[in-house]
């Protein structure tokens, strides 16, 4: 925030940042940044569009695979990374989103001990109406164990993340 004000107000160029995540495997030796589903990119993203006069985004991808932190379409995200980028680039340009609502469902790739389990449903929603998105952890029964949804309003990006509150539970999937 400090950088920008600095720059917008001596009229310097400024090109900001945005990086889904990074993941060295181990929170405890440092270097981890659980991406939190999409939610780190999109309000990395976000907190750029909110400054009009920026023209121009950088996005950190160094070491993506190894880090976790790849954008382009992969076995873990497949397009879903690619397409938030592409959703919040077409609003930097002023491009037109596609009309029909797009869903993509993120689970962590990996869980550490003790970490809070959750899984995000994301909608970007190009139409001119709202999208209710509902997101279920089910065990390994197929039962519902955790449920949450959420409205994402029309031109919106948005999402509901599963209620990390699960306790006994050894295995769930969305």
């Amino acid at each position: 925030q400090q950088v920008v004000d600095y720059c917008r107000t001596r009229i310097l160029p400024f090109a900001g940042g945005v990086m889904p995540g990074y993941n060295r495997e181990n929170p405890s030796t440092g270097g981890y940044i659980d991406p939190r589903g999409t939610k780190q990119l999109r309000e990395q993203w976000e907190a750029h569009l909110s400054y009009p006069w920026i023209r121009w985004v950088t996005l950190v991808t160094w070491q993506d695979y190894s880090e976790g932190h790849t954008i382009r379409p992969s076995s873990d995200w497949h397009f879903t990374r690619a397409d938030v980028c592409r959703w919040y680039a077409d609003e930097l340009k002023g491009v037109t989103h596609p009309t029909t609502p797009q869903l993509y469902v993120t689970a962590p790739t990996h869980i550490h001990q003790g970490e809070k389990v959750q899984a995000e449903a994301l909608v970007l929603n190009g139409s001119s109406s709202p999208a209710t998105v509902t997101i279920d952890l089910l065990n390994p029964s197929g039962a519902v164990v955790s449920s949450a949804s959420s409205t994402v309003l029309a031109g919106k990006a948005g999402d509901v993340t599963s209620n990390d509150s699960l306790s006994g539970v050894s295995w769930v999937r969305p």
